[in-house]
């Protein structure tokens, strides 16, 4: 791979067409047309891919046993076969038999056979294969149309969410196309995740080493000890050595790493984000792009009025499309994830001030599924810290109303009660 240091433009937009003279004189059309080949259209193959898929981790997960020197593979070959007779009655079988073995999942006892990099090739084909159950034909191809089939090659798809992460590998993996790489940076602070990584990546991409993960997680428990990080409880002694045992921990390092990462990796591949949780120090180099964002490899000075146009103009398109399908209004899952896509989006506009265009995309995410939590939650923390109290609480009231049980709505809600006003 070329180490070298490019140099880069002035402007982190100017690679796209976005300088000041071109933004002034490109009136953007924003077409979503139907799938209409073979290639690209899953209707045809959809049934197929699972199986597709299967194949192609069986023999990462046989690459893996033999770089481990596993000769033992009962653990992980029956649910192979399963997938291969596409017995997914077995195949749901096996999976929960695998997946109580795993660390990261909550086992007390972990099995060395599969609780190594084995397990992602065993999850990403369960996953795909729920997914793909679930989603309707018609909007997998709208997922495969609008998300992947624009996504360069050799490009890195940072994919937060499981179902952008499992939905898209089980394309690409399935069918060779699109030719990305596709990273969960959540899953960067596990040793397992990154090997298994280097079996399927081999390397086209440069990961941290193991070295790298230790010496990062060294610098956060470092940061708590001096005070700069509060990390209450996910700080745990444990056989005489801090571990980060809490979420939040857990996600601090992945940000920590996937800074990292993007640093190895941004000179000889573009970046397109797909947000699980908010990564702040990504914002100033973010820019919107399509139902995704893309990361670029130098700041962000501002967003371009017409490159804020083309995103409203995309998604109201989209959200047209998409509501229109029963398929999609039926299914929660489907739901939940073009919410998300668009939430991220609207955070973006959020931390860049453009207040307007961030409670629009909000709004919109919240008319994709009016049952998402967390788009409701960020919706009334930037009307909150903007002052705007009584419109932060009549969204989460809306929520309450959907989920009168959760006491955690219930507890944000009298959180943004006005302050009591005392006598003097």
């Amino acid at each position: 791979m070329n180490r070298s240091r490019a140099i880069r433009p002035r402007s982190a937009l100017a690679k796209q067409g976005w300088s000041t003279g071109s933004v002034l004189r490109i009136a953007v059309v924003v077409l979503l047309v139907c799938c209409v080949s073979a290639p690209t259209c899953v209707a045809a193959a959809d049934q197929r891919i699972p199986q597709l898929l299967g194949r192609r981790k069986w023999a990462q997960a046989r690459k893996v046993a033999k770089k481990m020197d596993i000769k033992d593979r009962s653990a992980f070959e029956p649910f192979f076969s399963a997938v291969a007779a596409a017995d997914w009655p077995e195949v749901s079988n096996q999976y929960e038999g695998l997946r109580v073995r795993v660390r990261h999942l909550g086992s007390k006892d972990p099995d060395a056979m599969i609780d190594n990099a084995i397990w992602p090739a065993v999850e990403e084909t369960y996953r795909g294969y729920r997914y793909f159950e679930d989603w309707s034909e018609e909007v997998l191809a709208i997922f495969r149309e609008i998300v992947l089939d624009p996504l360069p090659a050799r490009s890195i798809l940072l994919a937060g969410s499981d179902a952008v992460r499992f939905v898209s590998t089980a394309f690409r993996d399935a069918t060779g196309q699109p030719k990305i790489f596709i990273v969960c940076p959540g899953r960067l602070p596990d040793n397992s995740y990154v090997d298994y990584l280097r079996v399927s990546h081999g390397r086209r991409i440069d990961l941290p080493s193991e070295l790298d993960i230790s010496l990062t997680f060294e610098a956060y428990f470092d940061a708590v000890r001096r005070g700069r990080i509060t990390a209450g409880s996910d700080i745990r002694l444990i056989d005489g050595k801090l571990r980060i045992t809490g979420t939040r921990g857990i996600r601090d390092a992945s940000r920590v790493l996937t800074k990292l990462f993007f640093d190895l990796n941004n000179k000889d591949h573009r970046f397109f984000v797909e947000e699980g949780y908010v990564i702040p120090w990504m914002y100033p180099y973010l820019a919107p792009k399509g139902p995704l964002m893309e990361l670029h490899p130098i700041k962000v000075r501002t967003l371009p009025l017409p490159l804020v146009k083309e995103d409203r103009d995309f998604w109201s398109t989209l959200v047209a499309r998409l509501m229109s399908d029963a398929t999609f209004r039926d299914n929660v899952s489907a739901r939940r994830a073009f919410a998300g896509m668009r939430a991220a989006i609207a955070g973006l506009y959020a931390h860049r001030k453009l207040y307007m265009e961030a409670g629009h995309a909000f709004r919109e995410a919240l008319h994709i599924d009016p049952t998402h939590h967390g788009v409701a939650y960020r919706y009334a923390e930037m009307m909150k810290r903007r002052g705007h109290r009584a419109a932060a609480a009549e969204v989460i009231e809306t929520q309450i109303k959907r989920d009168p049980d959760n006491e955690r709505l219930k507890a944000y809600f009298e959180s943004l009660a006005p302050p009591a006003v005392t006598d003097p």
